[in-house]
């Protein structure tokens, strides 16, 4: 969770609804007052099927935009996937962007904001067993 613009914040959490379907992702922003600016359900960033996510960090981009970042597991698989969320909870891309899908396990997950307002996702990977290694991506 981060303090938004508005002297509220903004975060989001896995939804887990115990149906063995997949877990969902959502976000949601708050008012200074507790009110829900995007709804009391929030909005689903992801709900794949079959999919287990988890790894939910959010960050600032700047006043008009909330990054998102989580790990998709597909098939024992640890994916990464992104989306911008516009001030009004208006997503930025109309489907979450891949940030990494080559095969391995991803852990130590972190977001850093540069001076430029620039996100960068920055993670551990282990893509041979015992050999971990730090990967950053611009987002």
């Amino acid at each position: 969770m981060k303090r938004s613009n508005n002297g509220g914040a903004v975060g989001g959490f896995v939804k887990d609804d115990g149906s063995f379907l997949g877990e969902s992702v959502i976000a949601n922003k708050i008012n200074n007052m507790g009110d829900y600016l995007w709804g009391e359900e929030g909005i689903t960033l992801d709900d794949s099927i079959g999919s287990n996510n988890s790894w939910l960090n959010t960050d600032m981009a700047d006043d008009q935009n909330v990054v998102f970042v989580w790990t998709k597991t597909v098939d024992t698989i640890d994916q990464v996937y992104t989306q911008r969320l516009l001030d009004d909870g208006t997503p930025r891309w109309e489907n979450p962007a891949k940030v990494s899908t080559v095969p391995g396990s991803r852990e130590a997950f972190s977001l850093v904001k540069s001076d430029n307002n620039a996100i960068i996702y920055v993670w551990i990977d282990q893509r041979i067993i015992g050999d971990n290694n730090w990967f950053a991506q611009k987002l």
